[in-house]
């Protein structure tokens, strides 16, 4: 029978064990093995968090975990990294009346457009109107 690579210490065919003395410690085996176990771990929880709804994917983001930076959660999570970091914006009181107004009025009179929308809320007295369709 034929002699494997030096340093080997089995035969060629897998009839002896390798002999990882010379090339590898059982260290580096170890942690070789630990870093596929969790990259195998991250791969099925990859797979199973695409499969979940966004807003339940987002509140999986720890932004304070240790070992696990927020750039890879997100690619874990198949996230947008800006989206964790969201924070949404009230409305302004009188933005909030006045779409309630266009609402109501909507409602009343659904067949007008915009500008005659415009008009008719102008002269109900309504002045904001005005500013906010043309910006």
């Amino acid at each position: 029978m034929e002699e494997g690579p030096a340093g080997w210490g089995g035969t060629l065919f897998g009839v002896g064990k390798p002999s990882f003395s010379d090339k590898c410690d059982e260290a580096k085996l170890a942690e070789l093995y630990a870093k596929i176990g969790e990259l195998t771990v991250e791969r099925i929880f990859a797979t199973e968090a695409k499969a979940m709804r966004r807003p339940a994917r987002l509140s999986m983001v720890n932004r304070g975990h240790p070992s696990l930076s927020v750039v890879r959660q997100c690619r874990l999570l198949d996230l947008a990294r800006s989206s964790v970091y969201y924070r949404p914006v009230p409305m302004a009181p009188a933005d909030l009346a006045l779409m309630r107004r266009i609402d109501e009025q909507y409602l009343k009179t659904p067949f007008i457009g915009s500008r005659r929308m415009v008009e008719m809320l102008e002269r109900q007295g309504i002045q904001q109107i005005a500013s906010a369709c043309s910006g």
